[in-house]
């Protein structure tokens, strides 16, 4: 398992270590079909402590607007939130929600992998 953020694989930063552990409290508990608890997570839009922040050169203020998973703004923020599920044949879905500025809802796109030709 591993936690995908703007700087590299497995970050240690502290949205990417809480997505991790949600994403593994899904899976301890039978990571089925229900993405909401993945979801919720990728939306989580709290913002952490000073302490914990990264020091990655673009100053305090901007860190800390920066800390949470859910970045909500006009010309940057998160613009898709995507679960990639897949069992272990490499059957599973794709499920990616859109959102526009400010986070404004976008839709959302599902894309079954694997499944028997229909």
């Amino acid at each position: 398992m591993h936690v995908l953020s703007n700087a590299q694989l497995d970050t240690p930063w502290p949205k990417a270590a809480t997505l991790g552990a949600r994403l593994r409290d899904w899976l301890d508990a039978g990571g089925d079909d229900d993405f909401a608890p993945l979801f919720a997570a990728l939306a989580d839009d709290r913002t952490w402590p000073d302490a914990q922040l990264p020091d990655t050169g673009i100053g305090l203020d901007r860190e800390r607007w920066l800390s949470s998973a859910f970045i909500r703004g006009q010309d940057y923020g998160t613009r898709a939130s995507t679960v990639v599920a897949l069992d272990a044949q490499g059957r599973g879905m794709i499920v990616e929600r859109r959102w526009g500025p400010m986070g404004v809802p976008r839709g959302e796109t599902r894309l079954a992998i694997g499944a028997a030709p229909g």
